[in-house]
């Protein structure tokens, strides 16, 4: 009797249950009305992609699923930091933001954690590359991979084919012997021609990213994240008698040293990416995705590009690892969205397979995703670009345009002798340690 009586019960409040659950979902039961999609799934989506390579994507995937969501994509370009923090200083801002890891990891607090129960660890580091690695927390993701924009060696072949060079340097060492064989040096050691631009930050968009690269590959890191916890360690050692990072800023200043063998590059020159332009650079080290505004420019630059050169003798090596340095970019959702709901459905999408491969394509870069770095044969750059995407690496960057200019300051400090290389190295591991850890 006992046992029925409580089996009626709980079908009774089985019934009600389900009763409440269909009025909440109609939106009939007062305090509990649905939203429509147009105001819960309309999404606001701003990045740092172009509009016009980022449109048809944009329009695509709001078209996938407007039962989910949709969206409404804004270009920030390089003011989306700035914006970010204005808006939500404000009380605004928006659902999701597609940015580069530098700042991904400068505003990781802003952002609503994927949890590793939602996504497993294994399943995140068996779907992306190592690189992917910057955007795990204790507790989870803070962004999921969408693309990864690699640097690479550009090559005039011309200018190559005319120095009877048949191929790019593989390592530094073939990188160096090249060297005289592609200068050319006036009267006065004025610089005609030169093989390399290294050694200077004003004249090269790229020489903080070239520099990360040098350091990276000599086994050390201006930074290490562990347990969410942000240690600055360019100054330190790791466990080599020359300090990686004091070994990568020595090889970098030698090519703009005029008493070196070496010097092949200088300050006075124009930017690096216009004098490769002009064939008066005969390599230049950019990104994956500048190759088609070289070619817009300069049509009849003849070029090729390859892998950036990897360890040899010349620093410290690496145990033979093969690295560049890529810059990831990641998908994010911001902690302040009233429209969760939406928004994991979305980046889920956008970082998927489908619509990773078209971004990285668009972009001309290489998507995130492992499964997908399999060179098409009739795309001779693609493999350049997968393979690269593959051994990419990156840092923890606290601020990228103040480190810039941590590292401008550090470069020339040594250049002009105002400071060794190690004491320079010091200073600016002591300056991107108040950008982490800022005195109250």
């Amino acid at each position: 009797m006992g046992k029925s009586l409580f089996q009626t019960a709980l079908l009774v409040l089985f019934g009600v249950a389900l009763v409440i659950a269909v009025l909440i979902f109609a939106g009939i039961l007062p305090g509990f009305r649905a939203q429509k999609i147009g105001q819960a799934g309309d999404l606001v989506v701003w990045g740092v992609f172009p509009d016009v390579s980022f449109r048809n994507i944009a329009t695509s995937l709001k078209q996938a699923d407007p039962a989910k969501f949709t969206l409404t994509y804004f270009d920030k370009g390089d003011n989306l930091d700035q914006a970010l923090v204005e808006a939500l200083a404000s009380g605004q801002g928006p659902d999701v933001i597609i940015a580069p890891h530098e700042l991904i990891l400068k505003h990781r607090d802003k952002f609503a954690l994927i949890p590793f129960t939602s996504l497993p660890l294994r399943s995140y580091q068996d779907t992306f590359i190592d690189e992917s690695s910057l955007f795990v927390g204790q507790n989870g993701f803070f962004a999921l991979p969408l693309a990864i924009d690699p640097l690479l060696l550009y090559y005039n072949k011309d200018l190559y084919n005319n120095a009877n060079l048949l191929k790019a340097p593989a390592n530094w060492e073939e990188f160096i012997k090249i060297q005289p064989i592609l200068t050319k040096v006036g009267q006065n050691n004025r610089l005609e021609s030169s093989a390399f631009a290294l050694g200077t930050f004003g004249n090269n968009n790229n020489a903080k990213d070239i520099l990360s690269l040098l350091i990276l590959q000599a086994g050390g890191s201006p930074t290490v994240s562990n347990a969410n916890q942000i240690s600055v360690t360019l100054d330190n050692d790791f466990g080599f008698t020359l300090k990686p990072a004091e070994a990568a800023l020595n090889f970098f200043l030698q090519f703009a040293d005029p008493a070196k063998s070496t010097y092949c590059w200088n300050r006075s020159l124009p930017e690096a990416r216009d004098s490769f332009l002009g064939e008066e650079l005969a390599n230049y080290f950019g990104l994956a995705s500048e190759a088609p505004y070289l070619r817009e420019k300069n049509s009849h630059l003849n070029f090729d590009l390859n892998i950036v050169p990897q360890m040899t003798d010349s620093l410290p090596a690496q145990a033979g690892n093969r690295l560049t340095f890529g810059r990831l970019y990641g998908v994010a959702a911001l902690k302040a969205s009233t429209k969760l709901s939406a928004v994991w459905p979305m980046i889920f999408a956008l970082t998927g397979s489908d619509y990773s491969k078209q971004t990285a394509e668009a972009l001309n870069m290489a998507s995130a995703r492992r499964g997908l770095l399999v060179p098409d044969p009739a795309k001779p750059d693609q493999k350049i670009v997968f393979d690269s995407a593959l051994i990419s690496r990156g840092w923890f960057d606290p601020a990228p345009a103040e480190t810039r200019n941590i590292f401008q300051k550090m470069n020339d400090n040594a250049a002009t002798g105002r400071l060794t290389s190690a004491r320079a190295v010091a200073q600016a591991a002591g300056e991107i340690s108040k950008l982490i850890n800022p005195v109250e």
